[in-house]
């Protein structure tokens, strides 16, 4: 609520779709904002992180931002984790991760898995780089046509989730859309507990 409470600020963004691109700016722009006011040793460290930083660039986008600490995109999960895991230090209970599953990073490159032995190890490997035994929101991963929701939901994938919901691993199961009807499918099936529409 407060972001100049918090010891790190970590914005993941989106660089697919347009208006998810316009949102994750404006997200930044608004913390950057509130963060203003506040000395530089005081305030808390400020990374963004996620495809918006892999498809254009830290190098294109660092010199325009320069209250941002630190911009990691996917192809480098492992230093996502060391930062995550030294700021949830003590304090895992006091924050709410989401984490996807189906979101890959195939020869260095950001992309989307369908194949179950594929998204399960790189789910497992988020855990590992948060060093945390759950994941407070798991979220199906850009449902955004009837192929992509049959892969997901009529697969190993779906099951697999809810038995990680069911073991604790996994506390609520979600899903994102940018296609309404796909959207209104995933709501309608009764198996996912929160979507992330845009």
């Amino acid at each position: 609520e407060n972001p100049e409470d918090a010891d790190c600020i970590f914005i993941n963004t989106c660089g697919f779709i347009g208006p998810a691109v316009e949102e994750s700016v404006r997200t930044l722009m608004e913390v950057i904002s509130c963060l203003a006011e506040q000395p530089p040793g005081k305030r808390p460290l400020l990374a963004v992180a996620g495809c918006l930083v892999g498809r254009y660039g830290k190098e294109s986008i660092a010199p325009d931002l320069p209250e941002v600490d630190i911009f990691l995109d996917n192809r480098e999960l492992g230093q996502w984790g060391r930062l995550l895991e030294k700021a949830l230090a003590g304090k895992r209970d006091k924050v709410l991760i989401q984490g996807h599953i189906g979101s890959v990073d195939l020869n260095r490159q950001y992309d989307i898995s369908r194949d179950f032995p594929t998204c399960k190890k790189y789910f497992e490997d988020l855990l590992r780089c948060l060093g945390t035994d759950y994941i407070d929101l798991g979220m199906l991963f850009f449902i955004d046509s009837q192929k992509d929701f049959d892969a997901v939901f009529h697969t190993g994938i779906l099951t697999y989730m809810q038995k990680l919901k069911k073991e604790g691993t996994v506390r609520a199961i979600g899903a994102s859309s940018h296609n309404p009807e796909i959207a209104k499918q995933i709501v309608q099936s009764g198996e996912v507990d929160s979507i992330m529409f845009s």
